[in-house]
């Protein structure tokens, strides 16, 4: 895993004369706007230098993430192009959708507008299948990442990813500090 802002090409030589032959970078938005506000301290363009340089070195797979409360479809729009670009060089591309994180700044600034994705509990099954719904549904705050921010243009969104063949890998969280926790979902 490696942070964007602190690769530069010394530390890509060194790698790679180590023996390292992959990186993984949270880029996370393509949009210097939601970057901004994640607190990613780089612009979409850093990143894309850094991506670039990289992939003369390494298998490069970058993470981005959809869903920000704040999200525009212009926003998502660049993080599409961004994702095509890692594509282009070679690299992969992986798309998450945002998932709350109890307590995070971004969770205490967005909880009361937390839903519940339609269709959410498809996969829960067994006899305490509706005692672990009503848990889920009794306490939000605890089981949080059962939860979606509501985002502008989810639809037309969702279709974007789907009409550029791109498969969704999970749910991220990410914190406001932009320090980044990921789950598998």
């Amino acid at each position: 895993c490696g942070r964007v802002d602190l690769m530069d090409e010394p530390l890509m030589r060194v790698m790679a004369s180590s023996g390292c032959s992959m990186v993984f970078y949270g880029m996370e938005s393509g949009s210097d706007r939601v970057l901004t506000k994640i607190r990613k301290r780089f612009t979409a363009k850093q990143a894309r230098d850094v991506i670039a340089r990289s992939s003369r070195y390494f298998d490069v797979y970058v993470s981005f993430i959809w869903g920000f409360p704040f999200e525009t479809l212009a926003d998502f729009q660049e993080t599409m192009d961004s994702t095509e670009f890692v594509s282009e060089l070679g690299g992969t591309p992986w798309l998450f959708s945002l998932a709350p994180l109890p307590m995070s700044s971004l969770y205490l600034q967005y909880r009361d507008a937390l839903v519940l994705p339609d269709g959410w509990f498809v996969n829960m099954a067994g006899p305490q299948r509706d005692e672990m719904v009503q848990t889920v549904l009794q306490y939000p705050g605890v089981f949080s990442g059962f939860y979606r921010y509501p985002t502008t243009g989810f639809e037309e969104k969702y279709k974007m990813i789907q009409q550029r063949g791109l498969m969704e890998h999970g749910a991220q969280t990410v914190f406001l500090d932009g320090l980044l926790v990921s789950r598998w979902t």
